[in-house]
């Protein structure tokens, strides 16, 4: 138990990963990636076996490549992204798992269950949602079988207007 203060040292380069990405898959810049079974990066969408990795840091092109000919790097860090319409998040999911919809959409619910990360934070309209996706590995282990709670938009003074949802995430 501390009786003081202490400056604990940060650990900054665990915020990218690097991988091999899988044979015929075209990443873009800004879409939310996964390692598959076989450990290559690949579009995140709601298939079973995916692991989260982060938002991608640039467009790599492997259509015409096999699996491991070109690497993406991922940022694991806090991002602003479209809410599902489907299963969409609100207030009371801040501080939850939320889970993929494809690459550039989350949600309150998904049919494998695959962890995007923690919901931070929720736009004023709940249009877009804040995800850590740092802890989409440690969420994934940890998600309940059902994560249903539902709710209204929650006010926010951080997000971007949610007709720079979309734009954003390809220009951060």
């Amino acid at each position: 138990m501390l009786t003081d203060n202490i400056n604990l040292p940060e650990k900054s380069d665990h915020l990218f990963i690097t991988g091999p990405i899988e044979k015929a898959t075209h990443i873009f810049f800004g879409g939310i990636v996964a390692t598959n079974p076989a450990g290559n990066m690949v579009p995140a969408e709601d298939t079973a076996g995916l692991i989260v990795r982060g938002v991608a840091e640039q467009e790599v092109d492997n259509t015409n490549g096999e699996a491991g000919d070109k690497t993406v790097v991922a940022k694991r860090a806090p991002r602003w992204v479209p809410n599902s319409a489907i299963h969409p998040l609100g207030p009371d999911d801040v501080g939850k798992v939320c889970f993929i919809e494809d690459d550039n959409t989350v949600a309150r619910t998904s049919g494998s269950k695959i962890v995007a990360g923690i919901t931070l934070e929720l736009s004023a309209d709940g249009s877009v949602v804040c995800v850590d996706f740092f802890l989409a590995a440690a969420g994934a282990a940890a998600a309940p079988e059902s994560e249903t709670s539902e709710g209204s938009s929650e006010e926010s003074s951080h997000p971007p207007a949610s007709s720079e949802a979309s734009s954003s995430s390809a220009a951060e």
